[in-house]
């Protein structure tokens, strides 16, 4: 059971499908909607498209289509997470480091 700190929407279970392309075909992933906005989010800011952002994430080898979504969007917000920290660092030591 989750705790009551964390926010609704991300306790949401409901799965939504959508119809997307890989490649030339059509089909149809379920993902919660979290998955979904996270998604979007990442298209807007890549300047490309869910479809896009699908097609590279199946390209990886194991698994289901949408456990390597899921995967996709994890490894993107932790890359985006890593960098951000290495920036506020590189930024606290400069000011650290001012007279």
């Amino acid at each position: 059971m989750a705790s009551d700190s964390q926010p609704a929407e991300f306790l949401e279970e409901t799965l939504v499908s959508r119809n997307v392309y890989i490649g030339e075909r059509r089909t149809s992933i379920r993902l919660e909607p979290i998955f979904w906005e996270a998604l979007g989010r990442i298209a807007d800011r890549e300047n490309t498209t869910n479809n896009a952002l699908i097609q590279s994430a199946v390209e990886r080898p194991e698994g289901t289509v949408t456990s390597r979504v899921r995967a996709f969007i994890l490894a993107y917000y932790m890359t985006e997470n890593r960098r951000q920290t290495q920036l506020l660092r590189k930024f606290v030591a400069a000011r650290s480091a001012e007279p």
